[in-house]
């Protein structure tokens, strides 16, 4: 019972701060802005709530490449196909990987001619049916930006330990911040800012981000993935924007 009263009263606070930053949104924001949130689990949260339909008109949020296989080229999957038809052979993928087209097929359209193929939800999962299916190959095309990387890497290790001789990787990691630099050249876009998430500090530090932020003249900020926290990195973008600074100038902003 305590318990559920300290729930509901922690939720009601919550909501409570998201109204207060809502509010001073709108009062912020005079002119047209638009900003990149780069994270697709921060992408995501914000179409569960509703985030965009409660912010002022003039705010745009755009979507960054937070999605890997979004950005993977064709050659990438025409290999994994490739590897996939060979006999003995099992491919371990996630859902969204498995509908990517490479030039001529996807994993899903060789699925249905027979090719086996597993949909898993994490790269752990491969062990699990390399384990029950020892006279076959199970082949994992490791996707992903860096954040994903140490799951990679330890789910190899694991394999060592297991001596699982018939787990493999195709590994197609890709760092983000190129590919955001990439997309930053182009001036119809007009971005004004990033909402970058706390995902870059699992494998590296912001100083890539606020390079590209420097290079591009953008505000910058590192948010968690709760409402609370996307909106309160919205809205340090907003200020800075208005202010026409940016928190690459201050390391202590990101600590």
């Amino acid at each position: 019972m305590v318990r559920g009263m300290e729930a509901a009263g922690a939720a009601t606070k919550d909501l409570s701060r998201q109204q207060t930053l809502l509010e001073e949104l709108h009062k912020l924001v005079d002119r047209p802005m638009r900003l990149m949130v780069v994270c697709g689990t921060q992408n995501r949260a914000i179409l569960k709530y509703g985030i965009r339909q409660k912010l002022p008109a003039m705010l745009e949020l755009v979507a960054g490449p937070g999605c890997s296989v979004c950005v993977m080229p064709s050659g990438h999957i025409d290999a994994f196909i490739k590897v996939a038809m060979q006999p003995k052979v099992i491919t371990a993928a996630c859902s969204d990987l498995i509908r990517v087209p490479g030039s001529k097929q996807s994993l899903a359209s060789i699925w249905k001619k027979g090719v086996r193929i597993e949909v898993i939800s994490s790269p752990m999962d491969a062990l699990d049916i390399a384990r029950r299916e020892p006279d076959y190959t199970v082949v994992y095309p490791a996707v992903g930006f860096e954040a994903t990387a140490p799951s990679v890497a330890e789910t190899i290790l694991e394999a060592a330990r297991l001596g699982l001789d018939n787990f493999c990787v195709i590994p197609s990691i890709r760092l983000l911040p190129p590919t955001i630099d990439l997309l930053l050249l182009d001036p119809d876009l007009n971005i004004q800012g990033l909402l970058c998430s706390d995902h870059i500090n699992t494998i590296s530090d912001n100083k890539a981000y606020t390079q590209i932020a420097k290079k591009h003249n953008l505000s910058c900020y590192v948010a968690g993935f709760e409402v609370v926290d996307i909106l309160e990195g919205i809205l340090s973008l907003v200020r800075q924007i208005r202010n026409g600074e940016s928190l690459f100038d201050d390391p202590l902003a990101f600590a």
